[in-house]
């Protein structure tokens, strides 16, 4: 019996599920670790007592199983919402729905391996996750009068500090700073107030200032090609200590504020990452005034100093020298 989980992936079929599991003696379940290792780069863990569905009462799942997660954000979404899926949600797709539910897929899985995946391993370990397809195939079943709107939070209140009236220094770059300050405006904002487009935005408005904060203090302005360059090394090596992850995601949500990442060889040491401002932002003077900024919090407030980069605090231009 199919039973899908919240976000449209198919539980009855999952690698990690304890149907399929039951499926196999120790010998076939090492072989199918395996090939999933080879196609999705993870694996069930052998002592994994594996996962009851999505779908299962929270308490109803093993205390020591680590799947399905009860925090995951879309899970709580649709439950808050008290709908089966996202489905069935007046607002699908959402972002967040779109990125997890369509990250693996056989295109997508094809193009990162470089290779073609198997009819075999693809229905048994790829099409379990096509969650944005199989959502779609409910859809197509549902009556738009039975959709149901999602359950809605207050907003997130990140505090934001007010961009002063005067500067005393970089009196200059004042026009700059102030189109910087309005484009973290921008993107520290977030208009999506679902428990799921709520834990999204914390998760982007997060990478977004710790991102930036490695590009200003670690990397270089390069004049001639008006970006700001780092070398593969040292920011791999600051990512770990902030804790990066999805950047690859995060990225293209950054294209579309006007920011631009470039990989050069990035898997290779020897490659590099280059952030470019688009014209319609203030292009490579706010750039350039970011770089500042950073450099100037990082002077004034040491380990504090992303703190006030997450409120786009500038007081500190106002104060004398």
């Amino acid at each position: 019996m199919q039973q899908y989980s919240k976000c449209g992936m198919d539980c009855s079929l999952c690698p990690w599920s304890k149907s399929v599991r039951q499926t196999m003696n120790n010998e076939g379940f090492q072989e199918f670790r395996t090939r999933c290792k080879s196609v999705l780069g993870y694996s069930p863990s052998e002592s994994f007592s594996n996962c009851v569905g999505c779908q299962t009462p929270n308490e109803e799942i093993p205390p020591k199983s680590y799947l399905p997660t009860p925090n995951c954000k879309v899970r709580k979404c649709v439950q808050f919402s008290e709908i089966e899926n996202c489905a069935y949600c007046s607002n699908f797709p959402c972002p967040t729905i779109d990125y997890i539910a369509g990250l693996w897929t056989r295109e997508k899985l094809e193009k990162q391996r470089k290779t073609k995946i198997s009819d075999l391993d693809y229905q048994q370990i790829v099409e379990p996750f096509e969650g944005l397809r199989h959502l779609n195939e409910i859809r197509q079943d549902i009556a738009p009068s039975d959709y149901k709107k999602p359950k809605l939070f207050p907003s997130l209140d990140y505090k934001i500090v007010p961009f002063p009236a005067h500067f005393t220094r970089y009196k200059e770059k004042m026009n700059d700073m102030m189109k910087l300050y309005e484009q973290l405006c921008r993107l520290y904002s977030n208009s999506d107030n679902t428990y799921a487009g709520q834990q999204s935005y914390k998760e982007f408005r997060r990478f977004t200032y710790n991102f930036f904060w490695i590009m200003g203090k670690f990397g270089i302005f390069e004049l001639k090609e008006k970006k700001i360059v780092i070398d593969q090394v040292t920011f791999m090596r600051e990512k770990k200590k902030k804790n990066l992850t999805r950047r690859n995601h995060f990225f293209k949500m950054l294209k579309s504020f006007g920011i631009r990442i470039e990989e050069l060889n990035f898997t290779k040491k020897t490659g590099n990452l280059k952030m470019s401002f688009d014209l319609s932002i203030g292009g490579s003077n706010v750039l350039h005034g970011l770089q500042i900024y950073i450099n100037e919090l990082d002077k004034n407030f040491g380990k504090n100093a992303t703190r006030h980069l997450s409120k786009a605090d500038f007081l500190l231009f106002s104060e004398p020298k």
